[in-house]
């Protein structure tokens, strides 16, 4: 899920409503890929004076790939920060069939029941890596304020600018001329009796 940076909070709704689990072909958590997309999607900017680029990382910490130790390496190389949010619980649970319209749960080829459960360990040590907070959500009233506070810590840069010629409606100067001089004329005028 790529977002822009935006303080527009329903923006980030609007993406995260459009995001489907059907979207992708392979089932679990590979870092690596996705953090190295990630980082594919900041080439260009080192030095095109943008200072904070930052990623937020949202997983039950099941990492299912390959070794991620070097992309992590090249992101604080490359000065993009990484946040990680971890989602359930440590008992775990069984992943809600969305497919379906949430109805019944996902099942292995095997039949058995899938779930997930909260792996936070690699979560951790992400965000140790980039001295930053790890945040964890239990239930579903949890928030992110740890993690909206942390990223107000970002310094901002500007990235684009756009100028708008917007035109302005200007009649009501004459809107208040006319009104006077029907006044004016209504007071001027000739009486007549019939």
């Amino acid at each position: 899920l790529q977002c822009p940076l935006t303080r527009d909070h329903e923006v980030l709704e609007l993406f995260l409503d459009l995001a489907k689990t059907q979207q992708f072909s392979q089932t679990g958590t590979r870092f690596r890929p996705a953090l190295a997309k990630a980082m594919e999607r900041f080439q260009g900017q080192a030095d095109d004076g943008v200072k904070s680029r930052a990623i937020v990382l949202i997983s039950d910490g099941e990492d299912w790939g390959d070794t991620y130790a070097s992309v992590v390496e090249r992101l604080k190389r490359q000065q993009i920060e990484v946040y990680t949010v971890g989602v359930g619980t440590y008992a775990g649970g069984p992943v809600p069939n969305l497919a379906s319209g949430g109805v019944g749960f996902k099942s292995h080829p095997d039949g058995s029941m899938a779930i997930s459960r909260l792996e936070d360990e690699d979560l951790k040590y992400i965000a140790e890596a980039f001295d930053t907070d790890y945040v964890r959500l239990q239930e579903q009233g949890d928030d992110l304020r740890d993690l909206r506070s942390q990223l107000k810590n970002l310094s901002a840069s500007l990235v684009a600018t756009q100028i708008r010629n917007v035109r302005q409606n200007r009649y009501q100067s004459f809107l208040f001329l006319s009104i006077m001089m029907l006044f004016v004329s209504m007071f001027l005028m000739p009486i007549r009796k019939v």
